[in-house]
C-alpha cells in the first residue's frame, strides 16, 4: 500500500540563507542546536538564551522570517503586527520599533546585510557598486529559471528557497 509522510525540515530555508551567506552565528546556532529564534531573540535582547521567554521568541521567529530576505521596516511592522495578532501576542511595532530591531538584527548578523547586497548589485567595470534592483531571469542550483525576477526581496528570497526547494526534491 501507499503511507503518507509528514516531514519537517526545521528552518530548512533559514539554515540554506545561513549556509549562502556564510552567516556564522546563525550557522554555529545550528551546529550546536541551539532554537535560532531564542538566538536571535538573545542577540536582540541581551539576554542568555536560556532565559528567553515565549513572547521574545516570538520576536525572534518574526525577525528570522522576515529579516533574513530583506524586508524593509515598513513591512517588518506590518508583518510583525499581523503575526502578533493572530498568535495572540499582546504587543505593537511603531515603525520607529521596526526600524530599530531591523538594525540590531543586521547588526546581530552582519554577513546576512552583506549577502542581501550582494543579491541586488553588481561591480562594474570601473568596481563601482551599481545596484540593480531591475527585472532579471535567475537560474536555481538545479537550472531551474525565474524570469523577470525584480525586487530587493524577491532576489534573496528566491536564492535560499530554491536551493531548500530544490533539495527537499530530491530528499524525496
Amino acid at each position: 500500500g501507499f503511507a503518507f509522510l509528514k516531514l519537517d525540515y526545521s528552518n530548512i530555508e533559514a539554515r540554506t540563507a545561513a549556509v549562502l551567506a556564510q552567516e556564522t552565528t546563525m550557522l554555529a546556532a545550528f551546529e550546536s542546536g541551539v532554537d535560532l529564534h531564542k538566538k536571535t531573540a538573545s542577540l536582540m535582547l541581551k539576554v542568555p538564551v536560556d532565559q528567553i521567554t515565549k513572547e521574545q521568541r516570538t520576536m525572534g521567529k518574526v525577525c528570522n522570517l522576515a529579516l533574513i530576505y530583506g524586508m524593509g521596516a515598513e513591512r517588518l511592522q506590518d508583518f510583525a503586527n499581523t503575526y502578533f495578532a493572530n498568535t495572540h501576542f499582546d504587543c505593537i511595532w511603531t515603525l520607529q520599533e521596526a526600524e530599530a530591531n531591523r538594525e540590531i538584527f543586521l547588526n546581530a548578523y552582519p554577513k546576512l546585510r552583506t549577502w542581501h547586497t550582494a543579491c541586488n548589485g553588481y561591480a562594474d567595470e570601473n568596481d563601482v557598486w551599481v545596484r540593480d534592483s531591475g527585472p532579471t531571469t535567475l537560474r536555481s542550483m538545479t537550472g531551474r529559471l525565474r524570469r523577470q525576477a525584480a525586487g530587493y526581496s524577491t532576489r534573496i528570497n528566491i536564492n535560499s528557497q530554491s536551493i531548500a526547494c530544490d533539495g527537499l526534491k530530491t530528499a524525496i
